[in-house]
């Protein structure tokens, strides 16, 4: 002013940081391969997310991704979430399990004398808690059939029966399996014939076998 004194003023924009918290929920720790699991963000101030689901092909940026794993494992899931204006950002992992589940069993050709061959069969995978398996023998009825880890079924002609064994894992999650199993048969009925002959004693009589080998 006219006086000499002099003032100025400043206007200074004011930008608040917001500290981000990234936190997120799943809805299954323990999955299936192929099952889809939910991925819940619970951060804390973010906007913007930034998945990544640990297989090196599954990434998403929603907050509320749904994801399925195509092979069994562990996987380590990360999201990173940003705060408003990209001036924050929190990042934090949790590792995931896709259970690996398999169905197996041995099978070898048998073979019997006579029926009915009674065959034992054997489950040699792990990790499993039912079972289920059908012989391949429908004209068995019922009997085609059993729950047992370690069945065994009586079968009553020859042949190349598909085997059938479906194992299901603590979490659900199944498998089968399907194996041919040959049976061999080899039912001996004897039988003979005799010369029809008359003469006095010594005779001296030919015999023929005609069994069945």
């Amino acid at each position: 002013d006219q006086n000499g004194c002099a003032d100025s003023l400043m206007m200074l924009d004011v930008v608040m940081i917001t500290d981000v918290v990234a936190s997120f929920t799943m809805s299954m720790d323990t999955v299936c391969p192929n099952q889809q699991v939910i991925f819940t963000s619970t951060s804390i101030n973010a906007q913007t997310f930034n998945w990544t689901f640990g297989d090196g092909v599954g990434t998403s940026t929603a907050s509320t991704p749904g994801y399925s794993y195509s092979s069994a494992g562990d996987f380590v899931i990360t999201l990173i979430g940003t705060g408003p204006q990209g001036a924050c950002f929190d990042t934090i992992k949790d590792t995931i399990n896709v259970e690996l589940v398999t169905a197996n069993f041995t099978t070898n050709p048998v073979f019997g004398c006579a029926v009915p061959l009674i065959v034992q069969f054997g489950e040699t995978a792990a990790n499993d808690t039912s079972w289920s398996w059908d012989f391949g023998d429908p004209g068995s009825g019922a009997n085609n059939t059993s729950s047992a880890q370690n069945p065994s079924h009586t079968y009553n002609s020859s042949g190349s029966y598909n085997v059938t064994l479906t194992v299901t894992s603590p979490h659900g999650c199944t498998a089968t399996l399907t194996k041919p199993n040959n049976v061999f048969i080899n039912i001996i009925l004897p039988d003979f014939t005799a010369d029809t002959i008359k003469g006095c004693i010594p005779l001296t009589v030919d015999f023929t076998s005609l069994t069945n080998p």
